[in-house]
């Protein structure tokens, strides 16, 4: 492989860092907003930091449309939500649109360019040259905008094996 390739190990360790990520905030009801490049911290030894999370809730706030409040949290249980049908699928909405927004950051990573999500067809046929055919399989399912689109847990299960191996390379 080139060595301007990002290596694959390497984008999997940002997917499975930032799905984890986004699956924590996905579980309290809320959506990130902000998986973008400009917005994803590179730290030490290929960790990576979300920031700026919430900030657009913040600056766009509206009394009218309140967050969903916790009702129940048991152990081991998802938390119970009091809140309109309306704000429940705002929030739904908002977060397949950080499963898309994952897909075109590694997206652009990958292809090593900003421009790679304006052509995403051409974009994939890059990476399915250079990467293995589970990175484009993974890229597929993020980037289709279906009605079928993957919870940030069902893409957790696709990408389960990765994970296992990051947890692996962790200690």
């Amino acid at each position: 492989m080139h060595p301007s390739y990002i290596p694959e190990d390497v984008l999997w360790s940002y997917i499975t860092q930032l799905a984890s990520g986004i699956r924590a905030i996905h579980a309290a009801g809320l959506a990130c907003r902000v998986v973008t490049l400009s917005k994803v911290i590179l730290t030490g030894r290929n960790r990576v930091r979300i920031s700026g999370v919430a900030i657009k809730d913040v600056v766009s706030y509206d009394a009218h449309s309140k967050l969903p409040q916790y009702q129940v949290r048991r152990p081991h249980s998802p938390p119970v939500y009091q809140c309109s049908l309306a704000t429940l699928r705002r929030a739904q909405t908002l977060q397949q649109e950080d499963i898309l927004s994952l897909g075109k950051l590694i997206l652009t990573l990958a292809c090593k360019s900003t421009s790679a999500v304006s052509n995403v067809i051409k974009s994939l046929e890059y990476v399915s040259a250079h990467y293995s055919p589970e990175l484009c399989d993974f890229l597929r399912i993020t980037l289709a905008q279906s009605i079928n689109y993957p919870t940030i847990d069902e893409l957790c299960k696709i990408i389960s094996t990765r994970m296992l191996r990051e947890m692996e390379h962790l200690q």
